[in-house]
């Protein structure tokens, strides 16, 4: 399971209304879809800070939270996972 949290600058997009002024999020999530199936991470650090880096070839991001869980890994427990926070700026 792969949760993103992106920062980006709202406020042309706020003020335009156009779609050309935002993240585009069903591009990203096309993206990190393709990745998460395509690689063979051994584990979920690998893989959420590969997501990141993609997170970063839209411009318009400037911060990312990447949350990967695997459900079922670990006996008595929902799911395990990692949650990393990288700027564009690291």
């Amino acid at each position: 399971m792969i949760n993103l949290t992106l920062f980006t600058d709202t406020k042309r997009a706020g003020e335009t209304d156009n779609l050309e002024d935002c993240v585009n999020y069903s591009t990203m999530s096309k993206k990190i879809q393709a990745h998460a199936e395509r690689v063979a991470r051994l584990t979920v650090e690998a893989l959420a800070n590969d997501l990141a880096k993609i997170c970063f070839e839209d411009k318009g991001v400037q911060r990312v939270v990447v949350r990967v869980e695997k459900p079922g890994a670990v006996r008595f427990a929902d799911s395990v996972g990692v949650e990393i926070e990288r700027s564009r700026d690291e």
